[in-house]
């Protein structure tokens, strides 16, 4: 999908503005609105079911110092408003920033960690969560705006922010406390249909910066510890590979005679289901099943964690999918599923299944 900002898109917007009764281009009610805004995005006027994903975003950041832009390879990890890991490296090594709620940290390549409570980056992370999502939870906003407005104000706790539109309706900058950022080159997320900004033009205390992303997911979620040092002060371990897919999916699984140790993530393998070893594959949800296999589960949904990580995260994963799913309004229907994998101490392909009622809404 193309920026949604051209001729097209606009007109897309003057048609439902026109079918929505709003002759002048510019709705009354605020749900309208909200709901137009949402759709110039490729989005629903309200977040889809289940839990909440995080992003992850690849590219390069440039620096701009003494009159040159020091261009650096760039990893953002964001988990909320209040929840950031931004990496960036260079050809003397990495520097890793954490932000987790009121504290934070930074990590230098050969140093050790050390505190790092910068309101900086934690007005930035602010920013990112809300123009990641944007128009979601700004109805009562768009509410108290004017009509037409391109400027909205909130409060987020005791923190007030802004966000401002072009003519479109599209986010073009936000602002939070004496921290900018202008965003652009609108395309379409990895494997997906909304849009987000790719561009990141930031302005602040520490100077003037872009980020020029290359790849944005949004079918990630990560551990808490993701944005937090290692215990015991220990260097930074955590690489791309630890993002997680998370989310709803509809599938069967399906019990199999027999299935290899350590096998790949889709092929038959062993599970461990409430204390209960099965070998099992799961399939999409119109496959046909292997010769000889029975079905496991009644469920046709699942609430589905997939990561590379160790057994320890796989279990912890296993543990913590049922909260999860009370969290999103999900009802459990069966045991925990946990993939099981070589226990080295190593990495490995890891998946957590919960059976869940469905389809959600």
């Amino acid at each position: 999908m193309g920026a949604p900002t051209g001729v097209k898109a606009r007109a897309a917007l003057a048609i439902a503005l026109t079918a929505a009764g709003c002759g002048d281009g510019q709705p009354e009610d605020p749900r309208a609105r909200l709901a137009l805004l949402a759709a110039e995005r490729g989005q629903g006027a309200g977040p889809p079911p289940g839990p909440a994903w995080h992003f992850r975003a690849t590219g390069t950041v440039g620096f701009a110092t003494d009159g040159e832009i020091l261009a650096q390879q760039a990893e953002l990890w964001c988990g909320g408003a209040d929840r950031m890991r931004f990496i960036a490296t260079s050809a003397t090594g990495r520097n890793v920033f954490l932000v987790n709620g009121a504290d934070g940290w930074l990590w230098t390549e050969g140093g050790d960690w050390r505190a790092y409570v910068s309101p900086e980056l934690a007005r930035e992370t602010l920013l990112r969560w809300e123009l990641l999502r944007f128009p979601w939870g700004w109805l009562v906003e768009i509410a108290a705006a004017e009509p037409g407005a391109t400027r909205f104000e909130r409060t987020a706790g005791e923190v007030p922010m802004t966000v401002e539109l072009d003519e479109s309706g599209m986010p073009v900058a936000g602002e939070c406390q004496g921290v900018r950022v202008e965003v652009g080159d609108w395309r379409a997320v990895l494997g997906g249909v909304r849009v987000l900004p790719h561009r990141w033009t930031w302005s602040g205390p520490s100077g003037r910066r872009t980020e020029n992303f290359q790849e944005i997911r949004e079918d990630v979620r990560y551990f808490d510890e993701a944005f937090r040092p290692p215990a015991g002060g220990a260097p930074d371990r955590l690489v791309s590979g630890a993002g997680e897919r998370f989310g709803v999916v509809r599938a069967r699984m399906w019990r199999v005679p027999d299935a290899a140790a350590d096998a790949p993530m889709d092929a038959p393998c062993w599970w461990d289901r409430g204390g209960v070893e099965i070998a099992a594959v799961m399939l999409d949800f119109e496959a046909l099943p292997p010769a000889g296999a029975t079905a496991a589960e009644e469920a046709d949904w699942w609430l589905r964690w997939s990561f590379v990580g160790t057994t320890e995260a796989a279990a912890a994963a296993g543990a913590q999918l049922s909260r999860a799913a009370k969290d999103a309004g999900l009802e459990a229907r069966g045991e925990v599923w946990v993939r099981r994998a070589a226990a080295d101490g190593r990495p490995h392909g890891q998946i957590a299944l919960l059976p869940v009622a469905g389809p959600p809404r």
